[in-house]
């Protein structure tokens, strides 16, 4: 707060972290573990109405990471773990949540969108973000080529369901 007092919404037994408010402030949404395996959950910005959002979970640590809300605060991507944890390399897909029609879109590592890299290579799709008007989502898409990687950043346009892609 602007007083310098912190606050403590959460004081329970479950890991609660990565907060990120909705652009109007009137949510928020957080990781926690409180059913099991990490998963994402909205919150008032007093910590009351916690909901937990009912995302598909494919195979792999059903865990998700790097939430971002979208600047028109109606869609959330985020990432999610598909593949083992191989410690050095983990692969991720990236999702977006339709928050008024409760749908999810996975927009990456589908076989129709693989651009330069082959589905036979370990590929991982990273740190989703929103352009400023919610219609693209931009992520970095990493592929594992023998002992070397190659890196394209995607954008994803949402009403086209077209893809961009520029090779580092």
């Amino acid at each position: 707060t602007t007083t310098g007092h912190r606050e403590e919404f959460f004081v329970d037994e479950w890991l609660d972290y990565s907060p990120w408010y909705s652009p109007g402030a009137d949510r928020f949404l957080f990781y926690s573990d409180r059913k099991g395996d990490l998963a994402l959950f909205t919150a008032a910005p007093d910590g009351s109405d916690i909901q937990a959002l009912e995302l598909p979970i494919e195979t792999g640590e059903k865990e998700t990471y790097a939430h971002v809300w979208s600047d028109d605060g109606s869609k959330i991507a985020y990432m999610q773990q598909i593949g083992p944890d191989s410690g050095y390399y983990t692969q991720y897909a990236v999702y977006y949540y339709e928050l008024s029609t409760k749908t999810i879109k996975r927009v990456s590592q589908n076989p129709s969108n693989w651009g330069i890299f082959s589905p036979k290579q370990r590929t991982s799709t990273l740190y989703p973000y929103w352009n400023h008007d919610s219609t693209r989502l931009i992520y970095t898409s990493i592929a594992q080529i023998g002992r070397k990687s190659a890196v394209e950043v995607v954008a994803y346009d949402t009403i086209s369901g077209d893809y961009k892609r520029t090779t580092l």
